[in-house]
């Protein structure tokens, strides 16, 4: 494990590791609208990448023109902009609000204008497929929880429709049954969902002072990266029991392709608007009393046109506005 991520009070308090020596990986990006040349480009913290593309695909069909949309981890998004935004992101949509706010404050130069706040999101317990097929019950992933602790984080059932959750809930370890036996979390010094997933698990009680206790200052935890195909029990040694990876997108695939037991990610990358029936309700437990703040912020870029198309973007959007709080609530975020 690199000492990076040997510590998730670290990566919390300082972000000692946050413009890494080491080169960002190349981007995932999409490029969407029906017709034209691309108008403008934007990064998105992965979990927010899914609500971009429509929202991006909407506009731009209303435009004649096309928007690409590269997502990652909130780091390596941010170590791919400074020191001079060479790729030329027009937006920047973090999942934390550390991020832009270091941009602005470091690099001005690179800012069109002020950071601001953009959605809260959630953090959610998930089964892989495979835990979820050996459990039974009509609130499967409550099954790897233990339930009804006077004192564990403070979660909360996904769907009305389904039981509801003791309020304080644990991470079953063994020897209780049936145990979950290694753990999926973003990086914590690239990813803030695996910031929020730290918090969850126990490493703030002063912030955070209802959660599980399990976090055992980085010790328990093993660094997979990218790799989603091997299993987290090639990573982890001795007492390590959590596998961490690259961004929130790595994580999911990592849960989905059972390279462990249950992980922590976005509520917007399981819910129904954005995954359809991919992940039933029972497969996931909400955590939003730990919810992670995201920031957003316009970028100078050299070309005119590409900056007025950006701005009108955002006025587009209506970031802040009442309209834009329902859109959130309404797409599996809390509202600003």
């Amino acid at each position: 494990m690199n000492g990076c991520s040997s510590s998730l009070f670290r990566a919390i308090a300082a972000f000692a590791c946050l413009w890494a020596s080491t080169p960002a990986q190349a981007l995932s990006c999409t490029t969407v609208g029906a017709s034209g040349s691309v108008g403008f480009t934007i990064a998105v913290a992965s979990n927010f990448n899914a609500p971009t593309l429509s929202l991006a695909t909407a506009y731009a069909d209303s435009q004649g023109y096309k928007i690409t949309v590269c997502q990652d981890s909130s780091g390596n998004l941010y170590n791919a902009i400074i020191p001079s935004n060479g790729p030329q992101y027009a937006l920047f949509f973090s999942a934390d609000t550390t991020r832009p706010a270091l941009i602005s404050t470091n690099y001005p130069t690179l800012v069109a204008a002020s950071p601001a706040n953009y959605a809260k999101g959630i953090p959610v317990f998930l089964l892989s497929p495979s835990a979820y097929a050996a459990a039974s019950g009509n609130y499967r992933a409550v099954s790897y929880l233990t339930t009804g602790l006077t004192a564990g984080a403070n979660a909360q059932r996904s769907d009305s429709t389904l039981p509801a959750v003791t309020n304080h809930v644990k991470v079953r370890r063994a020897p209780s049954s049936p145990p979950v036996s290694s753990l999926a979390i973003g990086n914590p010094s690239l990813a803030p969902y695996g910031v929020a997933a730290g918090w969850v698990l126990g490493s703030d009680s002063v912030a955070y002072p209802d959660n599980m206790g399990l976090w055992a200052s980085g010790a328990n935890v093993a660094n997979a990266g990218t790799n989603v195909t091997a299993s987290c029990a090639g990573f982890v040694t001795g007492s390590q029991w959590i596998c961490e990876y690259d961004n929130i997108d790595y994580t999911l695939q990592a849960i989905t392709n059972n390279r462990v037991t249950a992980g922590f990610v976005a509520y917007a990358q399981v819910c129904p608007t954005w995954a359809g029936s991919a992940y039933p309700l029972d497969q996931y437990v909400l955590f939003p009393g730990y919810n992670t703040t995201q920031a957003y912020v316009q970028l100078n870029v050299s070309d005119a046109t590409t900056q007025a198309r950006a701005t009108a973007f955002l006025a587009y959007l209506g970031i802040g506005t009442g309209s834009w709080n329902s859109w959130l609530t309404s797409h599996c975020y809390q509202s600003l």
